[in-house]
């Protein structure tokens, strides 16, 4: 009934190495956030963009961002009625964050994700989802393979975030990443 899709593609290069196989509380990163997926209740996850994980599924177009990780992953997930998204690079958040997105999205919305933030989010796997994704993923605007074009094509709903923001940082650098590891020590700055 909820998949999970974790967005681990991408070239990294602000990280300078691959941000998935980053080591987060004694595991690599991507196994850190599968982990987050399988706790807000998603039955099977599938990895984009992640050649050394099992389950892994390659982009059907290259370097089309999350879109087209999305787009690759949704094929794998015919039997699930809805999917959580996440990306590799957000070890902090909470998982009631995620089981909040997940109680929207089932309270019958089509896609759902926090205010100010397109990541996570969550979506009714439909046929509706699927004549998006080709449409965005068909457009010569690169303005149209984007997390904002992708859930604005959808009823969107969009909630007030109670959580530290803090805890939806992007690890996208080495001083972001630092962060992430003050901030989940309690070192916080």
């Amino acid at each position: 009934m909820l998949a999970g899709i974790l967005l681990a593609g991408g070239r990294s290069s602000r990280m300078g190495q691959n941000k998935a196989l980053l080591q987060y509380q004694n595991q690599p990163l991507h196994q850190h956030m599968v982990g987050l997926l399988t706790q807000a209740g998603a039955g099977k996850v599938v990895v984009s963009g992640l050649p050394e994980h099992q389950g892994y599924v390659p982009d059907r177009v290259e370097a089309q961002g999350p879109i087209g990780g999305i787009d690759a992953c949704i094929q794998q997930l015919d039997t699930a009625e809805y999917v959580l998204v996440l990306p590799v690079d957000m070890p902090l958040l909470p998982v009631a964050c995620l089981t909040q997105l997940v109680d929207q999205l089932k309270a019958n919305a089509s896609g759902v994700c926090f205010e100010k933030y397109w990541l996570p989010c969550g979506l009714r796997n439909d046929a509706d989802l699927k004549q998006l994704l080709t449409k965005l993923m068909a457009s010569q605007d690169g303005r149209d393979r984007s997390m904002r074009a992708l859930l604005k094509g959808r009823e969107l709903t969009q909630l007030d975030l109670t959580a530290d923001h803090r805890r939806f940082i992007n690890a996208n650098t080495p001083g972001e990443w630092q962060t992430c590891l003050e901030f989940d020590q309690g070192k916080e700055a």
